[in-house]
């Protein structure tokens, strides 16, 4: 099986399983916050998802953050949907796939279409 469907499948579950609600805070201060803590953060969210991708579990993770974690669910679930619909296939390790997407896509692409979409730039 084509592991980008797999993980497609998966990240879906997991948008579920958390319910991933995409609120947006309507202040500006609100907005400046998420994206500061998310700052201040991205090492410890990291190491999480990548703790995520080995165990499946969020046990650890305080509830606060589990907020832009979902976030990050989200983009590479959107991410992955896009790159099937563009018939792109990954037929290597799902969870080498799942920390690329969790973090590395996230750091270099998904965090600034994020930040855009908070302050309604995009």
């Amino acid at each position: 099986m084509d592991a980008l469907l797999g993980v497609m499948d998966t990240l879906k579950q997991e948008m579920e399983r958390v319910k991933v609600a995409q609120v947006v805070s309507e202040s500006c201060s609100g907005i400046a916050e998420q994206i500061q803590t998310e700052k201040q953060l991205r090492e410890q969210l990291d190491a999480a998802c990548a703790r995520w991708v080995l165990r499946r579990n969020w046990s650890d993770e305080k509830p606060e953050n589990i907020k832009i974690l979902s976030e990050r669910i989200g983009e590479a679930y959107e991410f992955a949907r896009w790159l099937t619909a563009a018939g792109f296939h990954f037929p290597g390790d799902p969870n080498q796939l799942l920390r690329f997407l969790l973090i590395e896509h996230w750091k270099n692409f998904a965090v600034i279409r994020w930040e855009s979409v908070l302050q309604g730039k995009s």
